[in-house]
């Protein structure tokens, strides 16, 4: 997605919900579904309930394979991320305390479902069996170049593994990286 490769975008307004947002496509071909999916709600089950649509819009695509992605940015906006003395010491702070919110949150649908169920979900799917968390959260931290405090806009992007035996092909992986390079380096 990141390195000029060409995507069918679903429309954000008249979509009906049946396809993955973004399929990347190599030349004219389908080749990699995203699933994207804003979640809200503090409960598990709808974070599953996204699971299985997204794993569903991903099989119905002509996509070989894809992965569920949660923006789960409004989740996090309560979760302490705003320094409570002032400012971090250092910006990798609030990045690893999302991150750990990020996998808590995944691991609790794995916790509260089990592993079986779970697995049935991606069975035989095209879905790989990991999620892709993204977050962009405000805080406050040290620059690392002046010492000041500043404001910044906190780019969160991990995987998370739910069925170990659905990996993510190289392709994906590079591709995946590749996005997140561009949302760290090019967004504000």
């Amino acid at each position: 997605m990141a390195q000029s490769i060409r995507v069918l975008l679903d429309h954000p307004k008249n979509s009906k919900g049946d396809n993955p947002d973004v399929i990347a496509l190599d030349g004219s071909q389908a080749a990699r579904a995203y699933a994207f999916k804003t979640v809200r709600s503090p409960h598990t089950q709808s974070l599953l309930d996204h699971i299985v649509k997204g794993v569903d819009q991903i099989e119905r695509c002509p996509a070989p394979e894809g992965i569920v992605a949660f923006n789960l940015t409004p989740r996090l906006l309560g979760a302490g991320l705003w320094p409570e003395a002032g400012f971090f010491a250092d910006w990798r702070q609030p990045a690893v305390h999302t991150i750990e919110k990020l996998t808590g949150m995944i691991s609790d649908v794995l916790k509260d479902n089990g592993k079986e169920a779970i697995e049935g979900v991606f069975a035989g799917k095209k879905a790989a069996g990991s999620i892709l968390c993204v977050a962009f959260i405000p805080t406050v931290a040290r620059n690392p170049i002046t010492g000041n405090a500043v404001f910044m806009p906190l780019k969160v992007a991990t995987l998370v593994n739910l069925v170990a035996d659905r990996p993510l092909s190289a392709e994906m992986l590079a591709e995946i990286a590749a996005a997140n390079h561009t949302m760290q380096t090019t967004l504000g």
